[in-house]
């Protein structure tokens, strides 16, 4: 068996994987114990409201078996989980909520793989949204078609719009069971701008679900206007792996003379810290070793990082990538574009670069997600080789 646990700056998050575990009603397995006392104690360790949850006090057990006693009152390691965070948007509306992004999933595998962009997709990225005048009723509208997925083979585009899945209007209730399924079909609709309604075009799209690797650098290239030459980069995921392409990505805009730069985050809900450092530098190139980023951790680990590695918090601008030197643009003002899903590795992005120079956002208030994270696994010292 092996668990997993996301922690960090402002968010949490776990994943756990249970194997060979037979339903036995109410009999707790050993290995279900084990799952919650790692809960507890990532939790403890790691979370950032540590001190703010009375349940997670260093002294608030004085054995072993009297956490175990409260283990034990759970069950289930999510519904543990949830009472042990500091308001969770699952218990408090969101003007009130204090943890909005702290989440637990059951498949740990499953996560790296998508935290490195390869997840099991039809390759419609699409947003959801509520029908007019109504308060249950959703319908989905496509933001873009990932290459060499089902839905790229399929008449689907940018902008098309879809009510029902399978025959099933979609609403709050039903939609995640109905998309989560391997293959379904969309049902495609029309907005008639007389009667502000959505009508049915009759059209329907099968679409299948296959392994996919999600390259983030979706579109890059350069538009002359004028004199300017404008360089435009839809990027869609703060995936490492993709470090030395985002850096070639670069090396064409830089071979190319831009002008002027315009970044659209519009769809990237975040990733990693380092590969956001890493933009960054590609983006200026003039500050290199000044910082781009500080972390701040709950109060015992953020003391243990000031006191023994205190450097080991700061993020600084860099100029290689693994050795290879990283292809900056040397820019005094960029221009990004926004929604309300652009999140966290993008919002650092935003953030760091205000210091230094002249960020013009265009679009939507942002989600308000200044978090980033490391992975902690169920081992003595929480890493994976344990």
């Amino acid at each position: 068996m092996k668990t997993i646990l996301k922690s960090v700056l402002l968010l949490f998050l776990l994943a756990f994987s249970l194997q060979s575990c037979e339903d036995q009603d109410d009999v707790e397995s050993p290995a279900d114990l084990q799952v919650k006392d790692f809960v507890w104690k990532g939790l403890n360790q790691y979370y950032l409201w540590q001190a703010d949850v009375p349940n997670l006090a260093d002294n608030r057990f004085n054995s072993q078996e009297a956490l175990n006693s409260f283990l034990r009152g759970y069950a289930k390691p999510e519904d543990l989980f949830q009472d042990l965070l500091n308001k969770p948007i699952s218990k408090f509306p969101k003007g009130q909520a204090i943890d909005r992004f702290s989440w637990i999933v059951d498949d740990y595998t499953v996560l790296e793989q998508e935290l490195q962009g390869t997840s099991k997709n039809d390759g419609v990225d699409f947003r959801l949204s509520y029908k007019p005048n109504s308060t249950t009723e959703l319908i989905g509208y496509v933001r873009y078609i990932l290459p060499n997925s089902n839905a790229s083979t399929k008449d689907i585009k940018r902008g098309d719009i879809f009510n029902a899945v399978n025959g099933t209007q979609l609403t709050v209730s039903n939609y995640q069971a109905l998309l989560a399924a391997d293959s379904y079909t969309l049902n495609m609709v029309t907005f008639n701008a007389t009667t502000s309604t959505f009508e049915s075009n009759g059209k329907s799209v099968a679409l299948v679900k296959t392994t996919l690797d999600e390259n983030p650098i979706f579109i890059n290239k350069v538009i002359t206007s004028g004199s300017h030459k404008i360089g435009y980069l839809m990027y869609n995921g703060f995936y490492a792996n993709y470090d030395a392409q985002l850096n070639a990505a670069f090396a064409t805009l830089k071979s190319q003379g831009i002008t002027d730069f315009v970044l659209d985050l519009r769809y990237n809900g975040g990733g990693s810290i380092q590969t956001a450092t890493r933009l960054a530098s590609m983006i200026t190139g003039q500050f290199t070793t000044k910082i781009f980023a500080k972390e701040k951790w709950n109060a015992k680990i953020n003391d243990y990082f000031e006191i023994n590695d205190p450097e080991s918090l700061n993020n600084r601008f860099v100029d290689k990538i693994d050795g290879a030197a990283i292809n900056s643009l040397n820019l005094t003002k960029i221009y990004i574009l926004t929604t309300s899903g652009t999140a966290s590795a993008s919002e650092l992005v935003i953030n760091g670069l205000v210091p230094y120079i002249s960020v013009v956002q265009i679009g939507e208030t942002t989600t308000g997600k200044n978090v980033g994270s490391i992975t902690l696994y169920d081992s003595p010292t929480f890493g994976k080789a344990g």
